[in-house]
C-alpha cells in the first residue's frame, strides 16, 4: 500500500508500505518528491506504529529498495534490491526521537525472514 507520511522537513512523502504478520517492508519509490526511505525511516515508523495503534517495538521494519525505488534518470545506481533490518535505540535528547541502526540483509536472509511470518 501507499504510505504517506511528513518528512523531516515537514514534506509530505510516501514510500509503499507491506505488512507481513508483524514485519513492515518500507520500499522506496522512484515517484517519492520528499525525503527518502533512509532519510526518514525513524519519522514513516512512527507515523505508521501510531496509525496502527502499536508501539514502534510491537513491529520489525525493512528498508528496501528495488525496481521501483529508482528512475532513468540515475542510471548510475546499481538497480538490484537492498534490504536492511531496522533497529531502533531511544535517543538522549530531549526530543525523545528514535534513533535508526540498519544492519544489512542478504535477499536469502530477507526472504527467511518474511517466510517465517507466512507460515
Amino acid at each position: 500500500m501507499i504510505f504517506e507520511y511528513t518528512d523531516m522537513n515537514k514534506r509530505p512523502a510516501h514510500c509503499d508500505i507491506e505488512r507481513i504478520g508483524n514485519i513492515v517492508i518500507m520500499t522506496e519509490l522512484a515517484s517519492n518528491t520528499g525525503a527518502s526511505v533512509t532519510n526518514s525511516c525513524e519519522y514513516i515508523t512512527q507515523q505508521y506504529a501510531d496509525q496502527q495503534d502499536l508501539s514502534v517495538n510491537d513491529l520489525v521494519f525493512i528498508e528496501r529498495y528495488d525496481d521501483r525505488s529508482y528512475d532513468s534518470t540515475r542510471p548510475y545506481i546499481e538497480h538490484i534490491p537492498k534490504y536492511a533490518l531496522v533497529k531502533f535505540t531511544d535517543s538522549e535528547t530531549i526530543s525523545d526521537k528514535l534513533t535508526p541502526h540498519w544492519e544489512n540483509l542478504t535477499e536469502e536472509q530477507f526472504y527467511a525472514l518474511t517466510e517465517k511470518q507466512n507460515l
